[in-house]
C-alpha cells in the first residue's frame, strides 16, 4: 500500500472513532500489539518489498533517491 492510499483510507474513517488510540499488530497472528508513536515516520530503503519479512538497508548506505518505504513506528 502506498502512503497516499493509506492517508486516503484514514480520511474515510468514521468520525466516531477519532478519539481512539492507534495500535498495530507486530505479527500476522495478532500475538503482540503496540501503540503507534506520534511523529516517528521515517523514510527508508528495504532490499525488497516483495518478501514477507523485510530487510532494511543500512541507513548510512541509503540515498533519499533510493527510499522505497516509510516506517510509521
Amino acid at each position: 500500500m502506498k502512503l497516499r492510499d493509506y492517508i486516503k483510507e484514514l480520511q474515510q474513517v468514521d468520525e466516531k472513532y477519532m478519539d481512539l488510540e492507534v495500535v498495530y499488530s507486530s505479527d500476522d497472528e495478532g500475538n503482540n500489539y503496540q501503540k503507534v508513536n506520534p511523529g516517528n515516520i521515517t523514510p527508508c530503503e528495504f532490499f525488497s518489498l516483495e518478501e514477507y519479512s523485510l530487510d532494511l538497508v543500512d541507513a548510512e548506505d541509503t540515498e533519499p533517491s533510493k527510499y522505497n518505504a516509510v516506517i510509521i513506528n
